[in-house]
């Protein structure tokens, strides 16, 4: 039976976040979108309009801080775009924190453009 180091334990942590970092802005965005579709005939019955955008925001601000963790992993990993370093594990977390920064930024723009019609429109709109 092998042992497990600290520096294994590390390592399963890193990889965990970088998971969390990549795929946090794709299912908040999917949550999202399925708690607003299912709240629009509860806002509009009752007259709460303004819950729809608050939790737009909500999900944008976890997006958002899905990406930060992304580039705060990409800062500890050095801060260079991964290179011709295919296998090394240094590439390996430089490739998924830069993709984690992108993945985030581009789902907290789409939850942007589904915001932007409730303030316009309304939620209501027959």
């Amino acid at each position: 039976m092998m042992k497990r180091t600290k520096q294994d334990a590390e390592v399963r942590r890193q990889d965990f976040l970088l998971w969390v970092a990549i795929l946090s802005g794709p299912i908040l965005w999917l949550v999202q979108f399925q708690a607003r579709y299912s709240l629009v005939a509860w806002t509009c019955s009752s007259d709460k309009s303004f819950v729809l955008p608050i939790i737009g925001i909500v999900f944008l601000l976890l997006a958002a801080g899905g990406g930060v963790l992304s580039w705060r992993i990409w800062i500890r990993a050095g801060r260079t775009w991964p290179e011709d370093v295919t296998g090394l594990p240094l590439g390996r977390v430089q490739f998924m924190s830069i993709l984690g920064v992108m993945l985030n930024t581009l789902f907290a723009l789409v939850i942007i453009a589904q915001i932007i019609p409730d303030f316009i429109f309304g939620p209501c709109l027959d």
